[in-house]
């Protein structure tokens, strides 16, 4: 008894200034309670924890300067209660949720930008949410109000961010039910005057949509557009229809408008390019080089001699070619003309034509199909109907057996839109051409 008795006395006496809490100010008005502690179990009992020793009062404040670990769940706030159950590890509990991250820093060049998170508005009806506060700048970055869907923002991996989706296939993924789209919104803060657009897709098109100015859609690309549709090259050059545009304008196919082409006047010959076409400041006269020399278009100076042989014409041009054309479909068509204005001048009761006749087709322009009509004599052996594109290349050949007067449904829904010609061939020689233009 003697020996235990004197071991209690050298422990207290070694330990005893360790384990008694010390009052000191702290600049403030509440006092603060310094809990100076040790760990005594070794002295005690090998298999306990450590034991700290620390009177209570109500009115102090307890400060402990050493780290401090909690082996269970901690609840924080005014409104625990004693033998409250705790379902997280930590629960924070009252009616003004925040926590402070202040940085104490003093140091020249340190950060000390101070932080917290907060939970709800303080005041009645105000909002809810979670939000990280910038302390220092009094901004709140970041917010997100209660009642959200899932994944309404969701990091996957590979740092992908998915909005409305948990599975995020890009960078940046936006899943939603109904044209998902993505706001951009100057709203005068700057001094600039507002203007909002949107960049959205649905099942119709991808679009940008001009908020500010009635909503229009200015540009609009809908769901199987062809690739190359539209191409910017590195060059400045653009490409319709092609990747590899060759100049500024590089269209593969052909071009409708339904109004005019402007041409800027040029005081001087462009390169002398095959196929190039310009409007001359000059004289103010369209020209094209026909691979020898600039042509002007519709001039008849291009013309050095005319003759007549027969039924043929033949024109010498400039540059040393000539064309030679054949008057008689022409010819017979005006003698056609003739004796039927001779035949409703006499009275005559019925009109024949005396040679073969291509008339216009209709409907023109059309769409799927178009009906064609013509007379061919009953002495012809043989008679075709042909179709070429704008260059000469040949559509479609059709074969003409019955004779008299006729018509032909011409189908061409596979040949893309545009302006083609059709001409009737009678025993070899061509009669006439018209002109028909296919639309969607």
């Amino acid at each position: 008894m003697k020996k235990k008795l004197f071991l209690l006395i050298i422990i207290v006496s070694f330990f005893g200034s360790n384990m008694f809490a010390q009052v000191v100010s702290n600049g403030r008005n509440a006092p603060v309670k310094i809990i100076k502690y040790e760990y005594v179990a070794p002295f005690i009992n090998q298999q306990s924890k450590p034991i700290i020793l620390m009177p209570f009062d109500e009115n102090t404040k307890e400060f402990i300067p050493e780290s401090l670990f909690v082996d269970g769940r901690m609840g924080v706030g005014y409104s625990m209660t004693n033998g409250a159950t705790l379902n997280s590890t930590l629960v924070c509990n009252e009616d003004n949720i925040s926590i402070l991250f202040d940085d104490s820093s003093i140091l020249s060049g340190y950060p000390l930008n101070d932080w917290s998170i907060q939970i709800n508005d303080h005041f009645q009806n105000g909002d809810e949410y979670f939000a990280i506060k910038d302390v220092t700048a009094n901004t709140i970055p970041f917010k997100i109000v209660s009642g959200l869907s899932d994944n309404a923002l969701f990091v996957g991996s590979y740092g992908r961010i998915g909005f409305g989706t948990s599975n995020p296939m890009l960078e940046l993924h936006i899943a939603d039910g109904d044209t998902p789209s993505v706001r951009l919104d100057q709203d005068g803060t700057s001094g600039w005057a507002a203007q909002v657009w949107d960049i959205a897709a649905n099942e119709t098109n991808f679009f940008v949509r001009d908020v500010t100015n009635g909503s229009k859609l200015p540009f609009r690309i809908g769901p199987s557009t062809p690739t190359s549709t539209l191409t910017l090259r590195e060059q400045g050059f653009v490409g319709i229809g092609t990747w590899t545009p060759t100049t500024h304008l590089d269209v593969k196919g052909h071009i409708r408008t339904d109004s005019t082409f402007l041409f800027n006047p040029l005081t001087e010959m462009p390169e002398n390019t095959e196929g190039c076409i310009y409007l001359d400041g000059n004289d103010h006269k369209i020209k094209y080089y026909n691979g020898t020399s600039w042509v002007t278009i519709g001039d008849s100076h291009g013309v050095l001699d005319a003759n007549l042989f027969g039924t043929v014409l033949q024109l010498d041009i400039q540059g040393g070619t000539s064309i030679s054309v054949d008057l008689q479909p022409l010819i017979a068509d005006l003698e056609t003309r003739v004796s039927a204005l001779e035949a409703v001048v006499l009275g005559k009761e019925e009109i024949k034509y005396t040679s073969a006749r291509l008339f216009q087709n209709a409907p023109n322009p059309y769409k799927n199909t178009t009906a064609i009509s013509y007379f061919i004599p009953y002495d012809v052996e043989n008679a075709l109907l042909r179709i070429t594109g704008v260059k000469g290349e040949l559509i479609k050949d059709v074969e003409i057996y019955e004779r008299g007067e006729g018509s032909l449904v011409i189908d061409v829904t596979d040949t893309e839109n545009g302006t083609y010609f059709y001409y009737l061939i009678v025993d070899g020689q061509k009669i006439a051409s018209k002109t028909l233009v296919k639309i969607e």
